[in-house]
């Protein structure tokens, strides 16, 4: 088991009022993807109300490759709550946690980690040679602030 970052691992700068879009992208460049694994896709600031995902991706491994889309804070590991994802030889993008959100990021203000890690975790399969995926994650804010 391991754990990676993608190109938006990183918390936004500013939070503007209304919907805030976030895109990800993981490249495995020879890198075998196998179960346990843990990608951490993009950060979502506390008090922020996740109002759509969106997961993209394909592998070139055996099979496909299933994750679950979750979230990880300072105080809470929930890998799978936003139900599963699956990426196959064929480009593909599905609409995940249609049954879970909306849904808002909740913090307490004392915990020094203020956001949530959208994490997509391997729950099957394995991908030896290259795998591609992304997620598109949409979000409103109550108001502008700086993380």
């Amino acid at each position: 088991m391991a754990t990676y970052t993608a190109d938006a691992g990183t918390l936004n700068r500013l939070v503007h009022v209304g919907e805030n879009v976030v895109v990800s992208r993981y490249i495995s460049n020879g890198v075998t993807m196998s179960v346990g694994d843990v990608y951490q896709m993009c950060r979502i600031p506390n008090g922020a109300t996740i109002t759509g995902m969106e997961f993209y991706g394909r592998s070139s491994g055996t099979g496909g490759i299933i994750f679950d889309v979750g979230y990880t804070s300072s105080a809470l590991n929930t890998l799978s709550v936003f139900g599963k994802a699956t990426i196959s030889a064929t480009d593909q993008k599905v609409v995940v946690g249609t049954t879970t959100l909306p849904s808002t990021v909740s913090i307490s203000d004392d915990a020094a980690q203020q956001y949530w890690i959208v994490t997509m975790s391997v729950a099957s399969g394995t991908a030896t040679v290259t795998g591609t995926f992304g997620m598109i994650v949409r979000y409103t804010a109550a108001g502008a602030g700086r993380p």
